[in-house]
């Protein structure tokens, strides 16, 4: 493991039309922020790319169960919150995507290594053949 690698808040309270919300970073969530950024060097995309932001934001604020189902969808057009708010919890996933996508990676890489002499054979040409 990374010596970058940190533990992430699983919650962040943010007041929302005048209610406190907590949103819980269930693994259904994170799995759905991935599929929206795609990579990780879309990240940034996050911020400048109006249509991805505003998906990201309503899949934050959707009502989900503890695993991360959506029990109900959430309306932008229905949106009272802090902008620096928005911000913050914008910001909270997006370290939970990177540090998601880092130990996969990172997990992918100790496979690989792990199995090289494995994977090296099977690209080896076989004996008496030429490239």
């Amino acid at each position: 493991m990374s010596d970058e690698t940190q533990k992430l808040d699983r919650t962040f309270s943010i007041e929302v039309n005048g209610k406190a919300r907590e949103v819980f970073m269930s693994m259904g969530l994170l799995n759905e922020l991935c599929k929206l950024i795609g990579d990780v060097e879309n990240i940034g995309n996050v911020v400048v790319d109006d249509n991805l932001r505003e998906t990201v934001i309503v899949a934050l604020l959707a009502e989900r169960s503890k695993t991360g189902k959506v029990a109900q969808r959430f309306d932008i057009e229905d949106l009272d919150v802090d902008p620096d708010q928005v911000i913050a919890l914008v910001g909270w996933a997006t370290e939970w995507v990177v540090d998601f996508f880092m130990k996969s990676a990172e997990a992918a890489k100790r496979v690989m290594f792990k199995n090289q002499g494995r994977l090296n054979s099977l690209m080896s040409s076989p004996a008496g053949t030429k490239d």
